[in-house]
């Protein structure tokens, strides 16, 4: 059972940003709040003492290696369209500092790469989370993902999202071996694949409307789902070749 969380998702990420060694954040659950202790404070030990329990529930400090997978995946998201550029980003993350190095690298490139990291940056924070909640059986009383929509394609129409998957075939059917009458089926997804709660509206909709439990994903600029079932045995565990 999930409990609900009457707090702002804004002021949630923001918390999860600013919540470090000395600055703890706690939702308060019976007056809906999110409220913080400095612990450089004279009292600071008792007053976390006094709040830690059922009522309020401790928002965890993110670590420096998340931090680091983020500027990870900056890098690899900018990749393609600076292929040097990316690389010094590598170079100076495989160095002492590295977080410092990155700024400074950051800073060194103009305002506009700056703007993009930041968009990033706060995009991820906001899918961890939306994991976070998801992963703790807490559930927001707002809304804090797109509504999901999915459309079925014929191949052709799949090959002209995704060019790729003109040579994307089931092969076999892991459960039985069977080769023979497999088809696949295209699903064409309105958001990219984020955040768990994304992924859940996925399985929903996948099952109550099309009568599928497992399905992959192929992603470019737009995101194409792709599924395949064993006529013999019903299977969905298909193994498929590129």
């Amino acid at each position: 059972m999930k409990t609900m969380l009457w707090v702002d998702f804004d002021e949630l990420v923001e918390a999860f940003d600013f919540c470090s060694e000395n600055l703890h954040f706690f939702i308060d659950l019976e007056k809906n709040k999110i409220i913080s202790i400095d612990g450089m404070e004279q009292d600071a030990e008792k007053k976390l003492e006094k709040i830690r329990g059922k009522r309020y529930i401790e928002i965890p400090r993110k670590e420096s290696k998340e931090e680091f997978s983020i500027m990870e995946r900056f890098i690899y998201e900018i990749h393609d369209s600076g292929f040097e550029l990316a690389e010094k980003f590598y170079e100076v993350l495989e160095k002492k500092n590295p977080f410092r190095n990155f700024k400074e690298l950051l800073k060194s490139q103009g305002e506009e790469l700056e703007i993009k990291w930041h968009k990033f940056r706060e995009k991820e924070f906001r899918n961890m989370v939306i994991n976070w909640l998801y992963e703790n059986d807490f559930e927001l009383s707002q809304s804090i993902i797109p509504k999901v929509e999915i459309k079925e394609l014929n191949k052709e129409d799949a090959e002209i999202v995704i060019d790729e998957l003109k040579d994307f075939w089931p092969i076999a059917c892991m459960e039985c071996d069977n080769k023979k009458g497999l088809k696949q089926r295209f699903f064409l997804l309105n958001v990219p694949i984020e955040n768990a709660l994304i992924e859940e509206e996925i399985n929903k909709i996948l099952k109550e409307k099309y009568g599928l439990e497992h399905f992959g994903y192929y992603m470019n600029e737009k995101t194409v789902i792709v599924a395949s079932k064993c006529p013999v045995c019903g299977s969905e565990d298909i193994f498929w070749d590129y």
